[in-house]
């Protein structure tokens, strides 16, 4: 590997794609679909000036070739979500997003694994924007599927229970809360004004996504803060307190009734 030049990965993974598509058996066609995995990872180790670009394509031909196998396409392209960031191809978000739900509906990741794919993805399209025409046209899919959710994976099991204070809460409505006549990305500009850094983390240098889930209840109080992946005791208490103070939300409806509704929320501890 260290030997191939750039021309020769890219060369090798025109080829295998091509002897993917010509492959005569199933069993040929993983073992072409393995080897161009692993190109792409030769060129992201031994390439590290074009390692998003390695992984971008990476992602593209996961998409491509593993449509079949939710899992190990959710696996990939979450690995390449977490390194990529920003830069990630919006084609990978949004199939990453239909994998994670996939497996959430046969039983093969928690609700809590696709809470954390639908924040992942969120995050990620909040901060930055379609590059083409084509880019666009994928994030405004993405968006739509994003929309249908205030909180992930719990979404996806929701019931349909009588309304009123006792009833369980809703993740899908058709009116979602408001917070101060904004929305979520309102209420994390207001969460992010009145965090204190805890002095602990900081001469730690402990910094990290707290992400946490809460219930706006009929009254529009925040209720049922609850952590749901932590980074540190310090970082955690400081979001659970910070949410839970937070004004009242103007409720969400269903059918035109007041309900309870359900929030998953990354609270970033970021040290300057």
């Amino acid at each position: 590997p260290p030997a191939a030049s750039q021309t020769m990965l890219i060369d090798g993974t025109t080829l295998l794609r091509r002897n993917i598509t010509k492959a005569s058996s199933t069993e040929e066609k993983q073992r072409w679909r393995d080897i161009l995995m692993s190109i792409h990872d030769i060129r992201e180790e031994y390439y590290p000036k074009y390692a998003v670009s390695a992984r971008n394509n990476k992602g593209l031909d996961a998409i491509s070739y593993f449509r079949d196998e939710p899992f190990i396409l959710y696996l990939t392209l979450e690995t390449i979500i977490d390194k990529n960031g920003t830069e990630t191809k919006p084609t990978i978000l949004l199939f990453y997003l239909d994998a994670a739900e996939t497996l959430y509906h046969t039983a093969q990741i928690s609700a809590d694994e696709l809470d954390s794919a639908v924040v992942r993805v969120r995050e990620i399209v909040g901060s930055t924007g379609p590059k083409s025409s084509s880019d666009s046209e994928t994030f405004g899919k993405i968006k739509e599927k994003l929309d249908k959710y205030n909180v992930g994976s719990t979404a996806a099991k929701r019931q349909t229970p009588g309304y009123g204070q006792d009833s369980t809460p809703f993740q899908l409505v058709e009116e979602k809360p408001s917070f101060m006549g904004g929305d979520a990305n309102t209420f994390s500009s207001w969460v992010n004004a009145h965090l204190n850094y805890p002095e602990i983390a900081k001469k730690k240098g402990i910094q990290g996504r707290v992400t946490l889930s809460f219930t706006i209840d009929t009254d529009g109080s925040v209720t049922d803060v609850k952590v749901l992946k932590g980074v540190h005791y310090a970082l955690d208490e400081e979001a659970v307190r910070v949410v839970s103070s937070s004004p009242r939300w103007t409720p969400g409806t269903q059918m035109g009734v007041q309900i309870r509704t359900t929030y998953t929320f990354p609270v970033i501890f970021q040290l300057d």
